[in-house]
């Protein structure tokens, strides 16, 4: 019978031991570092297409409230940004990414004057109030976010998304497009009514629709 001759495991070097322990603490602090974001080729497509029409500020409301146009918005920042290698930013109307932006960019990084709360995410500004608006009365904070992106930011940004998360009312809606120069409406694939986009389609002047986003 042939005998297997004993076997022994590389001991690991030193930098590799050290790289261990340094993934166990940040493991341990909860301070991981997350990755990149991957964008998909949709969202790069649509980046595109926004550069070519030549729009500067394009808005993003949900056709129904699981539509994630929070996600739908940073993710495409990030793709106009790597694509026209200008600045680019996204209005948070919502204060929804607060979290996410403290994990990504750390809470150190985030600059909060009371006011509003702004910082550099994965190479993108993001702006957000400091207290979301009642019910009602978004619109106004959409033209305050507005002034404060294009006035307080620098350098100045050449493309500006916004997330219209929770704006259910028609009210709100209309009282933001005279700051716009496109919407697109976000819905849920397999999801999202035809109806819930037609309500929405239809309150959208024709010369700012871009359109309907289907996502998961």
């Amino acid at each position: 019978m042939h005998r297997a001759e004993p076997t022994t495991e590389e001991e690991p070097s030193d930098d590799g031991r050290w790289a261990r322990f340094v993934r166990w603490v940040l493991h341990q602090l909860g301070l991981e570092r997350r990755k990149p974001t991957d964008l998909s080729a949709d969202l790069v497509r649509l980046g595109r297409q926004i550069r070519e029409s030549g729009r500067k500020v394009v808005a993003f409301i949900p056709a129904t409230r699981d539509a994630p146009t929070t996600r739908i918005c940073h993710e495409l920042c990030l793709a106009l940004g790597r694509i026209t290698d200008a600045p680019a930013g996204w209005l948070d109307v919502s204060a929804n990414f607060v979290d996410d932006a403290r994990d990504l960019a750390g809470d150190g990084a985030i600059e909060d004057d009371g006011d509003f709360r702004t910082a550099l995410v994965e190479g993108v500004r993001w702006l957000a109030p400091h207290r979301p608006a009642p019910e009602g009365t978004r619109f106004q904070m959409v033209a305050i976010l507005l002034n404060h992106a294009r006035t307080i930011t620098e350098p100045p940004l050449d493309y500006i998304l916004v997330d219209l998360a929770g704006f259910f009312r028609t009210g709100e809606l209309l009282g933001t497009l005279e700051h716009l120069d496109g919407v697109v409406i976000v819905g849920r694939s397999g999801f999202t009514q035809r109806g819930d986009l037609v309500r929405l389609y239809k309150d959208i002047p024709e010369r700012l629709n871009l359109g309907v986003l289907l996502t998961q």
